[in-house]
C-alpha cells in the first residue's frame, strides 16, 4: 500500500517539477520526499511514505528509495556543468500515468517545490540537517529518525502577534500536554 502511495507521490513532483522548469538531482528528490513526511507530520501526525528513514552519512536517507526509483523507470542523464563536473539529472516519463493523491499530499508537494525546489542544494541541506526536528534530534549515524519530535502545526504556526498573558498560559499548557502525551508514547 505504501508503495503505491510514494509512487505517485514521486510522480506528481516530476510533473510538477517538469511544469515548473525544475531539474531533479537524486539528492534533491531524497529530501524532497523526507520533506513531505516532515510537513505530513507535522499536519496529520504520520509519515505520508511509509519509509524508514535514518540517519545516513549526513543527513536522512532511506535505502527503500533506489528500489522505488528503479521499479518506477526513473533513468539519469549526465548533463556537464564545466569540463570535469556533472549534474546527474533524473527523467521519468509520466505522460500515461494517472496519478492519484490526495489534495493536502498536493498542496505539501506544491509548497515544498515552490520553496525548495531551485534553492541552493547547500541551503536545503542544511534546513533539513539543522532545522527539522527529526535530524535536530538524532545523535548517531544509522539511527532511525523519530518524526514523534515534530512539533504540530498547530503549535508551530503563529496565528497572531499579541496574545495575553492568559492566552500565552493556555499556549504553554497545550504545548506541555503535547510533549507528555508524546513522553508516554500516546
Amino acid at each position: 500500500m505504501f508503495k503505491e502511495k510514494i509512487k505517485n507521490a514521486i510522480y506528481y513532483i516530476f510533473e510538477r517539477a517538469y511544469n515548473k522548469d525544475i531539474s531533479l538531482g537524486k539528492v534533491r528528490l531524497i529530501k524532497l520526499l523526507y520533506l513531505l513526511d516532515v510537513e505530513n507530520y507535522r499536519s496529520y501526525q504520520n509519515i505520508y511514505s511509509g519509509l524508514e528513514w535514518i540517519f545516513y552519512k549526513y543527513g536522512p536517507y532511506s535505502f527503500e528509495i533506489e528500489e522505488l526509483l528503479d521499479e518506477i523507470g526513473v533513468t539519469e542523464e549526465e548533463i556537464p556543468i564545466s569540463e570535469s563536473r556533472f549534474f546527474k539529472k533524473l527523467k521519468l516519463e509520466i505522460e500515461d500515468i494517472a496519478i492519484e493523491l490526495d489534495i493536502e499530499t498536493k498542496a505539501i508537494i506544491e509548497k515544498l517545490l515552490d520553496e525548495w525546489g531551485t534553492a541552493d542544494l547547500y541551503e536545503l541541506l542544511d534546513y533539513i540537517y539543522f532545522d527539522t526536528e527529526p535530524m535536530m534530534k538524532a545523535q548517531t549515524r544509522g539511527e532511525i529518525l523519530d518524526f514523534g519530535s515534530i512539533m504540530p502545526e498547530e503549535f508551530y504556526t503563529v496565528k497572531q502577534f499579541k496574545i495575553s498573558k492568559k492566552q500565552g498560559q493556555k499556549i504553554i499548557q497545550k504545548i506541555k500536554e503535547w510533549e507528555m502525551k508524546r513522553k508516554s508514547g500516546y
